[in-house]
């Protein structure tokens, strides 16, 4: 008895896909929106819990209807294919809408942030110093006149002031482009939406339950190994202040790319068949519950697992709530706080540190248990987010030594949250009850841009890393009392 580990890396190109997108909506859209449209840190945010809004409604509808799905091709594969191709297509529009909002930026003379010395200025025009002064005076921002400038003693006054000014002078007065990208962007994440969920439950499908921690670490592995060449393509074609259509266009290809390989190789209905196969011989499952699943006859959730089971949903979105906190405005920290000139650069070693992770901890948690690795995980992850509330510019050095101690620590989390769910499961109902494991995280995402965002208009960006702490430790109170998910106590 051991993985199938080709069959499950190749299952795991449709989440690689996902995460390839996730890993430029995190780094870019909100640095979009701010830079491009003028929006503040609260509407910026409320503009980025979009995809958890619809994620909260559809992904266990998805997940539902693909295990009743009865197609001749199985049933995430369909999904699969009509989510992707949609997303990979609208992506492009998403980067040509904010192309000429930044031309509109470009024409107004509102341009990207230069340094002079200690100081920080924007190049404007001359007509709207006084604009400038007033928007500065008003928030309480430090700036000298110098000719026709308007010098900041920080980077993060200038990206204020700077921000307000083009949603006064551009996008409150012709919000066309807004509405657009809104648009372009709400398609976007809901055929990401569409097929999120079944692609997730795909490794469950097709793996053996013995297994599913260590197949779970090597789809996570695949999503991180998306995050990193999302980075990569950010880096190499874009920088700050200038159009994102080079890489979006290449997000959008590599995405195509993806759908091609995975409908060439992945063989779903074939797959599924030997699993069941493979698990009726060992005694993995019963007869009966593979013909539930084969009829797509769904089971409740047994009384024993039930508190088990909301107090995982309860982690989750504790966790999450301190997770996406960080990565949604991480970008705007890391240049605007911290003076990083590279931003995406501390994500992209969290990343590698991760993705170096996953398989080690997912033996790991066969050794001392799921649970316990979990709460490991908790403890770095809040950990790095408590060293991160003291950096200063002189200490910022030092995120590249804590983000990798976080993203450890996420990935002990991610390694094995969902088998745990899925273990409590049963097979013709997984997607569904995948589904409920993202509405959980969705549920945070949804309110912790807004709740962040609200504290960081009122008492800064530094709040950040501490709020995201508090939030780490409670889901530390609440997984500690899970009883059940541990594959080794159940085995």
């Amino acid at each position: 008895m051991k993985l199938n580990y080709q069959r499950t890396i190749l299952i795991g190109l449709a989440f690689l896909s996902i995460q390839l997108f996730w890993g430029f909506y995190e780094a870019v859209i909100s640095k979009m929106l701010v830079d491009s449209f003028g929006l503040n840190p609260f509407w910026s945010n409320f503009v980025m819990t979009f995809d958890n809004l619809i994620g909260l409604f559809l992904l266990p509808l998805f997940g539902s209807l693909s295990d009743q799905s009865k197609s001749r091709y199985g049933k995430r594969t369909p999904f699969i294919t009509v989510g992707l191709s949609i997303a990979a297509f609208f992506v492009i529009g998403v980067a040509l809408i904010d192309f000429y909002q930044q031309s509109a930026v470009v024409d107004a003379g509102i341009l990207g942030i230069l340094q002079d010395g200690s100081n920080y200025y924007f190049q404007t025009n001359a007509s709207l110093i006084e604009r400038i002064q007033t928007i500065a005076n008003a928030n309480n921002r430090v700036f000298t006149v110098i000719g026709d400038s308007v010098m900041f003693t920080s980077k993060l006054d200038a990206s204020f002031v700077r921000y307000n000014l083009i949603f006064e002078s551009i996008t409150s007065i012709s919000p066309i482009f807004l509405i657009l990208y809104i648009v372009i962007l709400f398609v976007t994440l809901i055929s990401m939406a569409y097929y999120r969920t079944p692609a997730v439950s795909l490794m469950p499908d097709v793996t053996p339950k013995p297994f599913r921690s260590l197949a779970n670490a090597i789809v996570n592995l695949m999503g991180v190994l998306g995050y990193i060449v999302a980075t990569l393509i950010i880096s190499t074609l874009t920088q700050e202040f200038t159009s994102y259509i080079p890489s979006f266009f290449t997000l959008s290809m590599v995405m195509f790319g993806i759908l091609l390989l995975f409908r060439f190789i992945v063989k779903e209905v074939a797959w599924v068949k030997e699993m069941h196969a493979f698990s009726l011989e060992h005694n993995l499952e019963t007869a009966e519950e593979i013909e539930n699943i084969k009829s797509a006859k769904a089971e409740p959730l047994p009384q024993k697992y039930r508190l088990s089971f909301m107090l995982i949903m309860a982690s989750v979105f504790l966790w999450f709530f301190s997770f996406n906190a960080v990565t949604t405005k991480f970008t705007d920290y890391a240049s605007n706080v911290l003076e990083l000139t590279n931003y995406v650069l501390p994500v992209t070693v969290a990343n590698i540190a991760a993705l170096i992770g996953f398989l080690p901890l997912a033996k790991l948690a066969d050794k001392i248990g799921r649970r316990k690795t979990v709460l490991l995980g908790i403890l770095m992850l809040s950990s790095g987010t408590l060293v991160g509330s003291f950096l200063t510019v002189s200490s910022a050095w030092i995120i590249y030594l804590i983000m990798p101690v976080a993203g450890l620590g996420f990935a002990a989390i991610n390694v094995n949250s969902y088998p745990m769910i899925v273990e409590m499961s049963s097979g013709s109902n997984i997607g569904k009850y995948t589904g409920y494991y993202y509405t959980a995280s969705m549920a945070a995402q949804i309110v912790t841009p807004l709740a962040s965002g609200a504290l960081m208009t009122l008492l800064g960006l530094r709040v950040l890393f501490p709020y995201a702490t508090v939030f780490a430790l409670l889901s530390f109170v609440t997984m500690y009392f899970v009883k059940h998910g541990d594959a080794i106590k159940q085995a």
